[in-house]
């Protein structure tokens, strides 16, 4: 009988562990996901503020991409390409419960002021198709759709 109980209870401390592990591994996992996110993103706007000619091409492209020349459209849509990326990145870590929400919350804010700028509606519209359809589905009727609480005018 001893035993028995002996066992139950070593079965009991065992299954905990485990529980425990995979809690700790999960929470472990999203931190990670959302830093490296929001990692990503700083860097991103860092290299664009220390670049002061990055700068102005991110401004110009921005707002008046028709006035840009060709190769500069390029490294525009390389940059806009980026925050897209990192977007949809974070909508998926968002979906499956691993980014915090004061992350989140920060990024759609940033989205929906960016997203009104007509260089971001030209990327939008030309390059959408490089993005998942779920993604798709989520930009157009959720972020197009809402509006900004300030206004991106840096011109």
């Amino acid at each position: 009988m001893n035993e028995i109980i002996i066992t139950a209870i070593g079965l009991g401390v065992t299954a905990s562990l485990i529980f425990v592990g995979m809690q700790i591994r999960r929470n472990s996992d999203a931190s990670v996901s959302d830093s490296n996110v929001m990692r990503e993103l700083r860097s991103l706007y860092t290299q664009i503020a220390q670049d002061e000619g990055l700068a102005d091409l991110f401004r110009s492209g921005m707002h008046d991409i028709d006035a840009i020349s060709v190769a500069d459209k390029f490294r525009f849509t390389l940059i806009a390409h980026n925050f897209f990326r990192l977007f949809e990145e974070a909508y998926y870590l968002n979906v499956a419960g691993k980014l915090a929400a004061k992350d989140w919350h920060g990024l759609t804010e940033q989205f929906l002021f960016l997203k009104d700028l007509p260089g971001f509606q030209t990327f939008w519209r030309d390059r959408k198709f490089l993005f998942s359809d779920k993604f798709c589905v989520y930009y157009e009727e959720e972020i197009i759709p809402a509006h900004a609480h300030t206004k991106f005018e840096y011109r």
